[in-house]
């Protein structure tokens, strides 16, 4: 991937806020002020969103969100399952030989 290729996350099921923050309820997350406003974004999207999206989005609920709290909760939504996104935990795979 390019350094100016875009990471596309999509909501799994198509849900309203209400029934997003429910569910990531009903999975075990958190879900304080900042984390429902990015919930709120992520909901209002149709189809295939980007990081950048939904941080003007955010940030237009609340200007003070950071990125790293907006990161760490499209994270937790897609390791509830409730959004697919990039794979950013598999492990690098090596190029060539490896020496020791």
């Amino acid at each position: 991937m390019g350094a100016s290729a875009k990471s596309h996350f999509e909501l799994v099921a198509p849900l309203s806020p209400e029934a997003l923050v429910a569910r990531c309820r009903a999975k075990g997350l958190r879900m304080g002020p900042t984390r429902c406003a990015v919930a709120r974004v992520v909901a209002g999207t149709e189809g295939r969103f980007d990081f950048a999206q939904v941080f003007a989005g955010a940030r237009a609920i609340d200007p003070g969100i950071s990125r790293g709290t907006i990161y760490l909760s499209l994270r937790r939504f897609q390791f509830a399952g409730l959004i697919r996104g990039p794979a950013r935990n598999a492990a690098p795979q090596p190029s060539g030989t490896q020496h020791v």
